[in-house]
């Protein structure tokens, strides 16, 4: 299950309720003014603490890590991109480990799509497994990256 699949889960059934906190790191300024316009579960009225961290997923001000060990989150959806992500959630998730979180996830794309920046793969896609095929072909920035690593990989 993707992290946009959680995330739509946890808002189309009852596991949210008005006292839920949610964290959402990364995104650009643009997207988390976005994200503030709109609820993500019209449901609910879910407390969201957004954070932006830099491109390399390094985090500028430690007070931001503080602010979220003070929000108490119950989840936490960390968005850079794989292995950033998950190198952030080693080095930082141990400063809000609290006993109301329930877990911590690399979410990579879901806030692209939380948002509406990007379209979902079709169901199809995704239950083949074929999402990051989708990512390829529907975005040039990925689709050069990808380009650039295949002289690598023949030193595997």
């Amino acid at each position: 299950m993707t992290g946009a699949d959680i995330l739509s889960y946890l808002c189309s059934n009852k596991i949210l309720d008005d006292s839920s906190r949610i964290a959402i790191i990364g995104g650009a300024p643009s997207d988390i003014d976005r994200l503030k316009a709109g609820n993500i579960c019209s449901r609910h009225k879910v407390q969201i603490y957004p954070m932006i961290v830099s491109a390399s997923g390094e985090v500028s001000d430690e007070c931001e890590i503080n602010n979220i060990a003070d929000f108490k989150p119950h989840f936490v959806f960390v968005c850079l991109g794989s292995p950033k992500q998950e190198l952030f959630i080693l080095k930082y998730s141990k400063f809000w480990d609290h006993s109301d979180l329930h877990f911590n996830i690399g979410a990579g794309g879901a806030f692209d799509y939380l948002i509406k920046k990007r379209i979902r793969p079709p169901k199809t896609i995704s239950s083949m497994g074929l999402e990051w095929m989708w990512r390829l072909f529907t975005r040039p920035d990925i689709f050069m990256r990808v380009i650039k690593l295949i002289p690598n990989l023949k030193n595997l």
